[in-house]
């Protein structure tokens, strides 16, 4: 871990102060993935060396943005690139890619065929992958390749799912939730879980309320 924040941060002293903060916030074990570890070291140059987001959601979210932006700013001006609130921006799409990325998830999918993208996002679909925030490979089948797309992380896909979840819940009337029904599936989603907890105060309570009612 020491070798490649060097490499990103170089001086010794930000090093120091980094692999710190690392051991205070709980986040040694996020830092030992090698993409997560960069994408701890992206943030924290984005906050010019301060402190990172308080929770993983967040440091996953300031991640996707950094992303975002970065692509953005090549195509527009940098005072522009300021005023560009990217979650409000594609907001429709994010849930949707939220949507696909909490389906599979349940599912146990990493990768899915190309043409299962939803149309909110498939015209879009470059310019996510353009983003970074998923890549394509080929996958043989039987009698010809499909093409499939897989998120840069499971962490990613975790954060996405629970951005849907999290505006899902803002619904009196939705049942996102009811899929989630027991204690197997609990575990399987449980980062996506604490990922919406941590990025909204209303969605925990929602997900506190529904894990009580499977306990029960």
């Amino acid at each position: 871990v020491r070798a490649f924040v060097s490499k990103v941060l170089g001086d010794e002293e930000k090093v120091e102060e980094f692999a710190t903060y690392l051991l205070q916030r709980n986040l040694k074990d996020l830092a030992e993935i090698p993409l997560l570890l960069l994408m701890l070291c992206t943030v924290w140059n984005e906050n010019h060396f301060k402190e990172l987001p308080k929770s993983r959601a967040h440091i996953c979210q300031n991640f996707v943005l950094t992303l975002m932006h970065h692509a953005i700013s090549k195509d527009t001006k940098a005072e522009e690139e300021e005023d560009i609130n990217v979650l409000e921006l594609y907001n429709v799409e994010f849930c949707a890619l939220g949507k696909l990325a909490f389906d599979a998830l349940l599912q146990n999918e990493l990768s899915f065929p190309f043409e299962k993208l939803p149309d909110s996002i498939y015209g879009l679909s470059d310019k996510f992958i353009k983003f970074g925030l998923f890549h394509v490979l080929n996958a043989a089948t039987f009698l010809r390749r499909n093409k499939h797309v897989y998120f840069i992380h499971k962490s990613v896909q975790e954060y996405l799912a629970a951005y849907f979840l999290k505006e899902e819940l803002k619904e009196e009337s939705t049942s996102c939730l009811s899929e989630v029904d027991s204690f197997e599936k609990i575990v399987k989603m449980i980062e996506v879980l604490r990922f919406a907890c941590e990025l909204s105060a209303d969605a925990a309570c929602a997900v506190l309320s529904h894990l009580g009612i499977v306990g029960k």
